[in-house]
């Protein structure tokens, strides 16, 4: 998917992605939020994260991979959030396996399977 890297739409919260899962099997789609690692002021802030257990935070934030742009010659940023439904180490929410958000100069995202 391509998208703006969305900015924060309350003083109290984040920039984040809602998302929509759905899978094989599963009757029901669930819900999440994406956020970012490189938003730690913002997330801190966040009244839904916050709302999270601390030990079940870090499902929710995508990790910025380090030296990786969106494109050749990109100065933008990706970065990576693995969701996973059926594991030892579900999401908080939910738990979808590797995904990569692009962000070409920092303003648009793509999803890619891994």
């Amino acid at each position: 998917m391509d998208t703006v890297k969305p900015g924060a739409t309350a003083d109290d919260s984040a920039p984040h992605l809602d998302v929509i899962v759905l899978m094989r099997g599963m009757l029901l789609h669930a819900y999440t939020r994406v956020y970012f690692e490189d938003e730690t002021e913002a997330n801190e802030k966040d009244a839904v994260l916050q709302s999270v257990p601390v030990e079940r935070r870090h499902t929710l934030i995508a990790k910025r991979e380090a030296g990786a742009s969106a494109k050749p010659g990109s100065s933008g940023a990706i970065y990576r959030f693995d969701v996973h439904l059926r594991a030892e180490r579900d999401g908080f929410l939910v738990s979808v396996s590797a995904t990569r958000l692009e962000f070409p100069n920092t303003q648009c995202a793509k999803v890619l399977p891994s």
